[in-house]
């Protein structure tokens, strides 16, 4: 079990490296390449997707945010 919990550990570490550069990219495949990436023999993986998931999904849609504001700031200067 300890071994299994490590590589989770492993895997989500870079899973948490590359969701920057997925982020910029804004593709839409992106979700399944991190569930490709995480072993589905490790128990409790449906948890970790879907943190993933909702990870992947808060990070875009401040990224949208952040897009769309910026014209009007720059607007209002």
């Amino acid at each position: 079990m300890t071994s299994q919990l490590s590589t989770v550990n492993c895997q989500l570490s870079t899973v948490n490296c590359q969701l920057s550069t997925v982020n910029n990219q804004s593709q839409p495949s992106a979700i399944g390449d991190y569930i490709i990436m995480i072993d589905p023999q490790i128990q409790r993986v449906q948890p970790m997707i879907s943190f993933l998931y909702q990870k992947i999904k808060l990070s875009r849609s401040q990224n949208r945010i952040a897009k769309v504001k910026m014209p009007a700031i720059a607007q209002d200067a």
